[in-house]
C-alpha cells in the first residue's frame, strides 16, 4: 500500500525482523537499530549480531530470521 502511493517506510522495532522487510521492498527507507546499551534484552535473547560494515546492516542468509534465541535466557519471562 505504501509503495502503490510512493510512500518510504521505516519499521520500528525489532531489527531482526525488520532486516527482511526491509531488504526485500523497495521503498525501505531505513532500519532502526538498538544496540544492548539501548535494550539489553537485545543481548540476553539473541545469540547472533547483525553484521554490520560501511555504515551498511546486512541480512542473515540462514533460514527463518536467521538467528538463534538464547531460550535459557528467556526462560525466567515464561508464564505458561
Amino acid at each position: 500500500l505504501a509503495q502503490a502511493n510512493d510512500l518510504d517506510i521505516a519499521p520500528h522495532g525489532n531489527q531482526y525482523v525488520h532486516i527482511h522487510l526491509v531488504a526485500a521492498i523497495p521503498n525501505g527507507l531505513i532500519l532502526e537499530y538498538y544496540r544492548d546499551s539501548v535494550d539489553p534484552m537485545h543481548g540476553k535473547i539473541y545469540m547472533d549480531e547483525l553484521e554490520i560494515k560501511d555504515g551498511r546492516v546486512y541480512a542473515p542468509d540462514r533460514p527463518g530470521l536467521g538467528i538463534e534465541i538464547n531460550r535459557e535466557a528467556l526462560a525466567e519471562y515464561r508464564v505458561a
